[in-house]
């Protein structure tokens, strides 16, 4: 194992992180909260420790699949071990397992909180706790790919980009790993700032448009009120439910569309799956809901719209307690939250490629054993 070439990468990931910093700091400053100082000293701190790191670049270079998910591995751990350290100093966290628990939650976009009260947060805290959603969405060391000319060649980096990468496969969209990377960041941050503008355009402040939009397009779902949306306005319930929807597909749907190759993009029929499930969900839970007297007085249509779209992305955002919803629509939105989102895509989940993999062998088996010797001449022709 090349232990000397994931140093250098998790060196570089430090770098990253103590460059990323510094927007919370930033953020406390213009709001004068003396908060934003950790920040910058953390990233201070962080960006030596890495640059000694990084000094020491590796003579041997070459790196594997077991490098690749060690690399992944310590990167994670590393980044929300000095990720949660300012809200320690500062005492916006009192215990720092707590906030190491805040971070990990935020980077890996589980979701997950041990706060009661998300409002007492200081500014600067809430964007650094929704920014590790949208860090964590697409991948700090998809990022860096993109960014840094790593060494090694395309191939061996794709080793780096697939433990990384959520779902069964990730392919490259480009001959050039770097590129394919690109490409994805690139995409991720055009639909992080559409989302961004129509939350404006909605009636959200700069602050809360940016920290909603970073746990929408990492389908994570910290927030900045105690409420989640259920205080925003009817457009941005809708904003968020279709972004929740656009962020839960794979990615390459988003590319082979700017390339204009349409009908590969029509033959991905994992789009067609993932729409076709969130579609029945909703129009099911409607009826349910129209049929239990609830529709038109605890919740509207939009509820169960974005319900589906939250939890089938594994995003968790909320505008009512659907607790109290009938049994029947509580099961669909169990069931849909295990079907996850695509593979490729910001969600989480099984993914709904692996549900088409498994039902199609399945199809396969009863059909086999229904009629053997049919299905022995179908394989012999194939």
């Amino acid at each position: 194992m090349n232990l000397s070439m994931i140093a250098y990468i998790v060196g570089c990931v430090l770098e990253i992180e103590a460059a990323l910093m510094l927007l919370p700091a930033g953020i406390g400053l213009l709001h004068g909260e003396q908060t934003g100082w950790a920040f910058l000293a953390v990233a201070v701190g962080a960006a030596l420790v890495g640059l000694i790191v990084v000094l020491r670049r590796p003579k041997n270079t070459s790196f594997f699949a077991r490098e690749g998910l060690v690399a992944t591995a310590l990167s994670w751990l590393v980044m929300s071990a000095v990720g949660a350290i300012p809200f320690r100093i500062t005492g916006q966290i009192p215990h720092y397992l707590d906030a190491l628990f805040e971070m990990v939650s935020g980077f890996t976009t589980t979701g997950a909180s041990i706060l009661l009260d998300v409002e007492k947060l200081d500014k600067c805290m809430l964007f650094w706790r929704s920014f590790s959603h949208w860090i964590g969405g697409m991948g700090v060391l998809v990022f860096m790919l993109a960014i840094l000319p790593l060494a090694g060649s395309s191939g061996q980096n794709l080793y780096l980009m697939r433990a990384e990468s959520p779902g069964p496969t990730v392919d490259k969209l480009s001959p050039k790993m770097r590129s394919s990377a690109a490409w994805l960041y690139g995409i991720y941050l055009g639909l992080s700032l559409l989302d961004f503008t129509l939350l404006m355009i909605g009636g959200m402040t700069a602050f809360d448009a940016a920290c909603l939009t970073f746990g929408t397009a990492g389908t994570g779902g910290f927030g900045t009120l105690g409420s989640s949306f259920a205080s925003y306005s009817m457009m941005c319930k809708v904003v968020t439910t279709v972004f929740m929807l656009l962020f839960g597909m794979n990615f390459n749907l988003y590319y082979l569309l700017i390339v204009r190759r349409f009908r590969d993009a029509l033959k991905m029929s994992e789009i067609r799956w993932y729409l076709l499930v969130f579609f029945f969900a909703s129009g099911t839970i409607l009826l349910n809901l129209r049929g239990a007297g609830i529709l038109g007085r605890d919740a509207r249509p939009i509820d169960a719209f974005f319900s589906v779209s939250s939890i089938m992305t594994t995003t968790g955002y909320a505008t009512v307690d659907f607790d109290r919803w009938p049994t029947y629509s509580r099961m669909i939105l169990v069931a849909i939250m295990f079907s996850g989102a695509c593979a490729g895509s910001t969600g989480g989940g099984i993914k709904i490629s692996r549900f088409m993999i498994y039902f199609k062998a399945v199809s396969k088996e009863l059909r086999r054993m229904a009629d053997p010797p049919a299905a022995a001449s179908r394989s012999a022709v194939l």
